[in-house]
């Protein structure tokens, strides 16, 4: 089995205002956690892999564009 563990660092103080700054993740984290009978190189080789093909990764590493709409009901 493969679960992956993401965390992320982000300034709460930016986040909601206090001062000045980049709202976003200043870091993120990614944690694999594997459960195999694999060895070693395989279980490498996997991560590599799973990290490669990652659309959320693929997503940040590049500039996307990003539609907002609302709808108002009252």
């Amino acid at each position: 089995s493969l679960d992956v563990d993401v965390t992320g660092e982000i300034d709460l103080n930016v986040f909601f205002g206090l001062k000045e700054g980049n709202s976003g993740f200043d870091e993120i984290n990614v944690r694999f956690n594997v459960d195999s009978d694999a060895d070693e190189t395989q279980v490498e080789e996997l991560v590599a892999q799973a990290i490669k093909l990652s659309p959320v990764r693929n997503t940040i590493e590049r500039n996307v564009k990003v539609n907002s709409t609302y709808t108002l009901n009252n």
